[in-house]
């Protein structure tokens, strides 16, 4: 996996009309279908609500800048792989770290400044919010590290 580098916040979100199907490693594929629908839907005159998707490295981000990659690759390493018996103990561990967690500033301020430029000729309003995990989209598996 790319590390994030500081000084291409831009990869930190990408516009829906940006996004395509070879994106699917960096949005998701929910995400990715988005952008082609956007980009292809909107032109012929169908309604496609405009928006922008956080990417891999925004949450590479927040797991770096909140020193819980690590911690998350340790609980990930000692769950019970074959009975899972500690699963419940492993996933509400691993949820308390993100839980206890902040959004990175500069990604905070990178989604507020997008969702603004998208109501900017409009009141603003309700979005939808949503996962899109990447690893669930590609060949073969992918890791914490």
């Amino acid at each position: 996996m790319k590390k994030y580098n500081p000084d291409k916040p831009f990869e930190l979100i990408k516009k829906f009309k940006n996004i395509s199907v070879n994106d699917v490693a960096i949005v998701g594929g929910k995400n990715s279908s988005l952008g082609e629908m956007f980009s292809n839907l909107s032109v012929k005159g169908i309604n496609v609500p405009d928006g922008f998707a956080t990417t891999s490295y925004a949450y590479w981000k927040f797991l770096d800048d909140n020193n819980i990659r690590k911690k998350l690759i340790e609980l990930m390493n000692k769950l019970d792989k074959k009975a899972f018996t500690n699963l419940k103990e492993t996933g509400a561990a691993a949820r308390q770290l993100i839980l206890n967690s902040e959004i990175p500033d500069e990604l905070n301020k990178i989604i507020t400044s997008e969702y603004k430029v998208l109501y900017s000729n409009k009141e603003l309003g309700e979005v939808a919010v949503r996962s899109s995990a990447t690893a669930e989209d590609l060949q073969g598996n992918t890791n914490l590290s």
